[in-house]
């Protein structure tokens, strides 16, 4: 139980004051306490190499479901690019990458395409810089800037 755990590590009189100040909190304080959080947490997990784990127990691509384009696509998603570049790129229209994106997302469990690149490249998915892990002669990625491919 989620609740008992925090009184745990917190103890009952700190639990409460965080729990008082949380109740006049408005709704949109609220909210981005929770992004701040949740930044927190990216920033802390990524600080932090995964534990060495034995070959068979990491899922590989195959395990989520995603098709040998689905797998395309999430690494140029990791590149930082849009639908649109994304499909500039593979010759097809945004309106099928975009359902790519949406497919990818539902597979990797996430709803947001950051959290995508984060499960993609913590779960040996695809390499940081959008290359399968198993190939060894990719090309070298677009440089990016704040998500986005730069046009060098």
């Amino acid at each position: 139980d989620l609740l008992a755990t925090l009184i745990a590590e917190l103890g009952e009189t700190r639990f409460q004051q965080f729990f008082d100040a949380g109740k006049r909190q408005t709704l949109d304080e609220a909210g981005e306490e929770v992004l701040l959080l949740a930044d927190d947490m990216l920033a802390a997990l990524a600080a932090t190499p995964p534990e060495p784990v034995g070959i068979d127990s990491v899922p590989s691509a195959d395990d989520y479901g995603l098709t040998p384009r689905e797998r395309e696509v999430l690494g140029l998603i990791v590149q930082g690019l849009s639908d649109k570049e994304i499909a500039d790129r593979l010759y097809i229209s945004p309106r099928t990458a975009m359902t790519h994106v949406s497919n990818i997302l539902a597979k990797l469990g996430v709803n947001k395409r950051t959290l995508a690149v984060r499960v993609a490249v913590h779960r040996g998915l695809v390499l940081p810089s959008g290359a399968s892990p198993d190939v060894d002669d990719a090309a070298p990625a677009a440089p990016v800037q704040g998500g986005r491919r730069l046009g060098l």
